[in-house]
């Protein structure tokens, strides 16, 4: 790879690292005006639709005996419910409850308002960031 390619692509890995602590520190703020920690938010972020313990530990990079806690808080402030799997009533299935839900659509919207605020990009440039990220991968 020549030099000005190996420039780039340190270029663009910084700006990505910048873009993910500008992410954590919304993520941050935005959990914590619904009392949320930033792992809770993230795991509310992770269940648009129900999952597996294991799955969320998967997500999360841990061993499911960890999300166990996790889960238990979030069930006791009423955000989601465990359910049975419906080939395998072993499986422990995690779901959203409506407020669960309606707390998800809200941290997520603090979130963006967050960072849309503290950028300058019109409307274009964000359609065009969103094509460019849509080349990364699927969602």
């Amino acid at each position: 790879m020549d030099k000005p390619a190996q420039d780039i692509g340190a270029q663009i890995l910084r700006k990505l690292l910048d873009l993910m602590g500008r992410i954590h520190y919304a993520l941050v703020q935005s959990g914590s005006q619904h009392g949320l920690s930033p792992t809770q938010a993230v795991t509310l972020w992770f269940l648009e639709e129900p999952r597996a313990m294991k799955e969320i530990a998967s997500l999360h990079g841990c061993d499911p005996s960890n999300v166990t806690g996790l889960i238990d808080r979030l069930e006791g402030q009423g955000l989601v419910r465990r359910t049975s799997g419906a080939t395998d009533r072993r499986v422990k299935l995690i779901e959203l409850t409506e407020d669960g839900l309606e707390t998800r659509i809200a941290v997520a919207h603090g979130m963006e308002q967050g960072l849309c605020a503290s950028s300058d990009f019109s409307h274009e440039d964000q359609l065009q960031l969103l094509g460019l990220l849509q080349k990364i991968g699927p969602e």
